[in-house]
């Protein structure tokens, strides 16, 4: 296939004319993906020209875009995209990365407002390098919350940020926006072990019968507390989200908003006799982030429940509640929707069948019993 380049005009509505590169084959975009024919030199110049001053002007300037095809022809003949990377370097990062940002959660868009601020609001892609990338690790590990300048930023959110951070980074890689896999070179930041918060099958009982504020805030908890749905999976459910099962019962068919996973959950017939009666369109309908938040608080400290309970400790408390119970990890990590079974495995921490029959083993009393049957056993075979 012969590679061809044209320098073509495009008529403005100005009365001048645009420069552009006509290329033949089409080449693919790395930011889209997408085929292009047409590279525009951000070249304009008068359609007329008036005088002689500026007919010259235009014909130095055609002169040298006509240098700026041959150098793009020759390069794409030996079939190099030096041509394409200095336009990608010139491209400006923080403006693709806040396109990246918009279409993840709030977290990634937290990333991007950290990440402008680091670099003064002005970063192209020439500019990120494992150096530059390295200093916004350092800047996390020391950096303070974006709404509370007082406050210094938790390590463990740190380290959330910067695998977003590394996530984003990859992903650009792979669409031939960065060069080298930048990755390769950074080290993660570490995550500081913290304890995790549920309730117990008392204090959730509680929480079934007593009466809130909020009854929808209610409905919402219990339902987390027993299937082990996030916050923002539970403020986008939609009653068709719940199915009957042909064998009977019901079960959450629900596609997660952050991991985008799909996730199936049974329910029993007393959960839907909660939640319902059965409707169109969202099924807590009424409730808001507000509520998930101080109200939640309020509710669980009248009711007596002191812990630091926020609204993600459903999932933990689903989660040790099912160990507890003798649900199997894989089961509990599927109900979830965790990727790695090692996000799961940190609640046999807290919930350990086996550790809790090695504590009954091995313990002070089992040791005297044990020493007392040494004694009985030497004393007879001694008067043997």
């Amino acid at each position: 296939m012969n590679t061809k380049v044209y320098l073509r005009k495009k008529k403005l509505k100005d009365g001048k004319v645009s420069l552009y590169l006509d290329l033949y084959p089409p080449i693919r975009i790395p930011d889209t993906n997408k085929l292009t024919r047409r590279y525009f030199l951000g070249i304009h110049l008068p359609a007329k020209p008036k005088n002689f001053a500026e007919r010259e002007q235009v014909k130095s300037i055609m002169a040298k875009a006509e240098i700026i095809r041959l150098r793009v022809l020759e390069q794409l003949i030996n079939e190099k995209y030096d041509f394409y990377d200095k336009v990608i370097e010139k491209t400006d990062f923080l403006e693709y990365f806040h396109k990246e940002a918009l279409k993840h959660n709030k977290k990634w868009l937290f990333v991007y407002q950290h990440f402008a601020a680091f670099t003064n609001n002005k970063c192209t892609f020439a500019d990120v390098n494992v150096t530059l990338c390295d200093r916004f690790r350092q800047y996390l590990m020391n950096a303070t919350k974006l709404k509370d300048k007082k406050v210094k930023l938790k390590q463990n959110s740190a380290a959330g940020y910067f695998s977003t951070f590394r996530g984003m980074l990859k992903d650009a890689y792979k669409r031939r926006l960065l060069k080298e896999n930048i990755n390769d070179f950074l080290d993660r930041i570490p995550e500081e072990e913290t304890e995790i918060e549920y309730l117990t099958l008392d204090e959730l009982h509680l929480v079934i019968n007593s009466k809130c504020s909020y009854p929808v805030l209610q409905k919402a908890f219990i339902f987390s507390c027993i299937t082990g749905m996030r916050r923002s999976d539970v403020l986008t459910l939609q009653w068709n989200d719940i199915k009957q099962l042909p064998t009977g019962g019901w079960c959450v068919n629900k596609r997660m908003v952050k991991t985008k996973s799909l996730v199936n959950v049974r329910i029993g017939e007393d959960l839907i006799e909660l939640i319902g009666p059965r409707k169109d369109g969202l099924v807590f309908r009424g409730l808001s982030s507000y509520m998930m938040t101080y109200p939640l608080k309020k509710w669980l400290k009248d009711i007596g429940i002191n812990k630091n309970i926020h609204y993600h400790c459903t999932r933990h408390t689903c989660a040790t509640l099912s160990l507890a119970l003798g649900t199997d990890i894989v089961t509990i990590k599927n109900i979830l929707g965790h990727k790695q079974e090692s996000t799961t495995l940190r609640y046999t921490k807290v919930v350990n069948p086996l550790m809790e029959q090695a504590a009954q083993r091995l313990n002070i009393t089992t040791i005297n019993q044990s020493n007392e049957l040494i004694k009985d056993t030497d004393t007879k075979n001694h008067s043997i």
